[in-house]
């Protein structure tokens, strides 16, 4: 039976009407978005955390996609609805109980409405932010006999978002990929070495494909370092060590082997310290990372020198493996007092312009002295990424 056609159809028009049909088909598909909280929504939102999102973070949609915020790490919101004259009328909508009473430390990632946090033993979770319900939760099994080797707790300060993936360190030293929608392992890598007292608490960071972790355990005899691991694979890509090591070995960089005439003794029998266990930012613009670096090693101050040890308790940029620039507080009625015990550049920092003389430069500065840091003309002809 041949297919019914109205009378007032003229055989030419069919091409026509039938063109019209799959435009109306095809508006339909465009706007019938998933529903909230599906494997295919969260893939659909997760997957376009790129960096050019990476690079234009604001939180002016709600959106809260990487650890800082944005690339400067400023924290800064500039959402409107919550504010001074309603903030008292707050109330509770929903709670969540983890099953710990260890320390939650981590900022939570917001991607539309799917929130992704971490709690202690390094577990990651996905929540759903309409209802509360918990969507999946990941726990990476670390091993109970790591608990002394943290200085401060089983904590995890966060997670990172990418291309429809999370990552985040653990206790024990690993960075794993998770995929952002069923929490299913993509891969996972050892970045330290096990026999040694490091520990992974703070939150990973993306940078150009590349996933940037740090590691902490400079109280405990390990010398500090930065890796930089690619998203999809999870390959070493580069790796920066923060202090010198043996001068009897060759040094693994030309920065190295100037930093180690800064120290004195046979600091390398105590690892040297200066881990990079939080602190860092991106300027997108001048293709710089800045890290922040924990105290040196050893860590009584009656064997430690203030004038000395390189890029311990610094603040450095650098591009992957080569360092631009270092600074520290040394002579600062700020640093002695606090120095060995890893508060001074180990915490969070982040870049701003300042109204320096008259003049609006790039500037950078940690939250936990009020200093600023200047970026030096230049700097970024001597890229690698």
């Amino acid at each position: 039976m041949s297919p019914r056609i109205p009378k007032l159809l003229k055989p030419l028009d069919m091409k026509t009407s039938f063109a019209h049909l799959m435009t109306v088909l095809t508006l339909t598909a465009c706007y019938s978005n998933p529903e909230p909280g599906t494997i295919n929504h969260i893939k659909s939102v997760t997957t376009g955390i790129t960096d050019e999102a990476l690079i234009n973070a604001s939180g002016s949609s709600g959106d809260w996609i990487t650890y800082g915020l944005n690339y400067s790490e400023d924290r800064y919101s500039e959402l409107k609805q919550i504010n001074e004259n309603n903030i008292d009328s707050l109330g509770l909508v929903w709670t969540l109980p983890l099953g710990s009473r260890r320390g939650i430390e981590a900022t939570p990632l917001v991607v539309d409405g799917i929130m992704y946090l971490s709690g202690p033993w390094s577990k990651v979770y996905a929540v759903d932010t309409r209802t509360g319900q918990m969507i999946w939760d990941y726990n990476p099994e670390v091993p109970g006999y790591y608990g002394p080797k943290a200085c401060c707790d089983v904590v995890n300060r966060g997670v990172a978002l990418y291309q429809g993936s999370v990552f985040f360190g653990t206790i024990d030293g690993r960075l794993i990929s998770l995929d952002a929608a069923t929490g299913i392992k993509n891969w996972q890598v050892q970045t330290v070495d096990t026999t040694m007292f490091y520990t992974i608490t703070g939150a990973p960071r993306v940078v150009k494909g590349k996933i940037i972790i740090g590691n902490g355990g400079a109280e405990y005899g390990v010398r500090g370092y930065v890796s930089a691991y690619d998203a999809n694979t999870g390959e070493m890509d580069w790796r920066f060590y923060t202090v010198p090591g043996n001068p009897a070995e060759p040094f693994e960089s030309p920065a190295m082997e100037a930093a180690s005439k800064t120290w004195t003794g046979e600091w390398w029998k105590y690892g040297g310290g200066g881990t990079a266990w939080d602190a860092m930012a991106f300027d997108p613009e001048l293709n710089l990372l800045y890290v922040g670096t924990g105290n040196g090693a050893p860590w009584n101050r009656v064997y430690e020198d203030f004038d000395i040890e390189a890029f311990a308790d610094k603040m450095e940029s650098f591009n992957p493996g080569y360092i631009i620039w270092s600074i520290t507080w040394r002579g600062s009625r700020f640093s002695a007092p606090l120095k060995s015990v890893d508060e001074v550049m180990g915490n969070s920092e982040y870049t701003m312009e300042y109204d320096f003389m008259g003049k609006l430069v790039d500037a950078l500065t940690s939250r936990n002295i009020p200093v600023f840091f200047y970026y030096h003309p230049g700097a970024e002809e001597r890229g690698y990424w």
